[in-house]
């Protein structure tokens, strides 16, 4: 029975003996996970709200766009900062938010051009 408590006590010791890892050791995980999160998922979805608020602001009358539910259609009046109108038809309008606007196939094409000119430039 004693040697069976003194094996105990010794094996306490040889656990305490052994080295904790350090705080940053700990940490460095952790901050792993954070950096490939923030470069595969924030980083990306940043740029892609820009480029998607760019393209609102940058609509006009006359644009065709592409809403949300896959109507095509043509800005007839913008209203506010929010709002405008989409005729969908000829006669046909609707009112719509711009953060509805999916694709405005105008300002891509305006974008486009610009590019271009930019590029003859040189």
């Amino acid at each position: 029975m004693i040697n069976f408590l003194i094996s105990n006590a010794n094996a306490s010791e040889v656990a305490a003996e052994v080295a904790q890892p350090s705080i940053f050791q700990s940490i460095m995980p952790i901050l792993m996970i954070f950096v490939v999160f923030y470069f595969f998922i924030i980083r990306p979805q940043s740029k892609k709200y820009k480029e998607q608020q760019g393209m609102i602001n940058g609509t006009k009358e006359g644009d065709e766009v592409i809403i949300l539910s896959g109507v095509f259609g043509k800005i007839s009046a913008i209203e506010n900062n929010e709002t405008c109108m989409v005729e969908i038809s000829k006669g046909n309008e609707i009112k719509i938010y711009k953060t509805a606007i999916v694709r405005n196939i105008s300002f891509e094409e305006r974008r486009k051009n610009d590019v271009i000119k930019t590029i003859a430039k040189k």
